[in-house]
């Protein structure tokens, strides 16, 4: 076990808040190590991790929040 259990941690906490909850990021190893070498994470941490995966939605939500368009489906995978 990493972290501690909370009571309700960020969700409660965005409830709370009155704020929404817009999501999990789970402890990924491919994402550790794509990060630590400096790369971009939405680039190098491969399409079948769960992180990547995790940080696409998150943009994704924010996009949402924001009513900015949602990228097209792979333009998250290339450089700006």
């Amino acid at each position: 076990q990493v972290f501690p259990p909370t009571k309700g941690g960020a969700e409660k906490m965005a409830q709370d808040m009155q704020v929404p909850f817009l999501g999990r990021i789970p402890l990924d190893s491919k994402v550790a190590l794509v990060a630590e070498n400096g790369a971009s994470i939405l680039e190098g941490a491969g399409l079948s991790s769960p992180g990547r995966a995790a940080y696409s939605n998150l943009v994704a939500a924010i996009l949402q929040a924001t009513g900015e368009p949602l990228p097209s489906e792979n333009s998250l995978d290339k450089p700006n």
